[in-house]
């Protein structure tokens, strides 16, 4: 797994090493090393890894997330495999990361299927990382999970560079269930 960002290197050389099922974090984001070139097109040496099996990941983080690209690149179908956060203590509480239901929220807003958003923070990830008992509810599976609302309400997000949507949906957590012990999120904020 790699991350990228400013250059050096360029994300053409980065690319270039990488081989099916290496994963790039950080796909969405809005520096001018990203996936995206000056047409607001993915670049094709991105889609050309894409095709070799190249995996992307959100990995929203601090300076790692940005709305027009990842609305563009949905638009492309280019669309990442995975929703992970890149968080951290200021991030968590300052923003604009916050968790990772705001970071599903934030996917909602990109044009991405609530049905696509929970393979990608279950399913996908635990294939990629060949977590064979994690990943989906079946029987001999471990059953962890998070348990959410949807609510109809209007909620203002903001990306890391500072750009904010508005969105009609809420992702609540409700409780999590790991190991068979159920943990209501009162009782986590405490």
């Amino acid at each position: 797994m790699v991350h990228i960002g400013s250059a050096p290197p360029t994300l053409d050389e980065v690319l270039s090493l990488l081989e099916s099922g290496d994963i790039v974090t950080h796909c969405y984001n809005g520096k001018p090393n990203g996936i995206m070139d000056k047409n607001e097109k993915v670049k094709p040496f991105v889609l050309d890894a894409y095709s070799r099996g190249i995996l992307f990941d959100i990995g929203h983080g601090t300076d790692s997330f940005n709305f027009k690209v990842g609305k563009k690149s949905v638009q492309e179908n280019f669309l990442c495999q995975t929703i992970i956060t890149d968080i951290y203590h200021r991030n968590r509480e300052n923003g604009p990361v916050f968790d990772l239901a705001t970071t599903m929220e934030k996917a909602l807003y990109l044009g991405i299927s609530l049905e696509n958003i929970l393979k990608m923070v279950t399913e996908n990830p635990a294939k990629n990382f060949h977590l064979t008992t994690k990943g989906v509810l079946e029987v001999g599976k471990n059953a962890d999970l998070t348990l959410f609302k949807i609510k109809n309400k209007e909620k203002y997000l903001i990306d890391s560079n500072g750009n904010e949507a508005i969105v009609s949906k809420e992702i609540q957590p409700t409780m999590t269930i790991v190991g068979g012990k159920v943990y209501p999120v009162e009782e986590a904020k405490q």
